[in-house]
């Protein structure tokens, strides 16, 4: 069995989805029909979780539905936000008048 591969390998091989200086994450497949996703920490630390190769269009509708939610979350947010700085002009301009 052949170990892991380290960051450093990940990002050499293209694999790498982002790296920030906080978080990074890469997708690889492995030879034996896996994929792995590694999650580096702030702190260097690699975890990684694997799954059939199979299992990948799985993965990628439940990726796509929770970029919608999170998306229809931010909006709802700043919906929010806006109707707060609204509120408290309002209530400055009356405290003013």
């Amino acid at each position: 069995m052949t170990a892991p591969p380290t960051w450093q390998e990940l990002r050499g091989a293209g694999v790498v989805v982002f790296d920030e200086p906080e978080h990074g994450l890469a997708i690889y497949p492995t030879n034996t029909g896996m994929v792995y996703v590694a999650i580096r920490t702030k702190t260097g630390d690699l975890h990684r979780v694997g799954f059939s190769a199979g299992n990948v269009g799985g993965v990628a509708n439940f990726l796509a539905a929770a970029e919608a939610r999170a998306i229809a979350a931010q909006e709802v947010l700043r919906e929010q936000e806006t109707a707060i700085a609204a509120h408290r002009l309002i209530q400055r301009a009356k405290g003013s008048a």
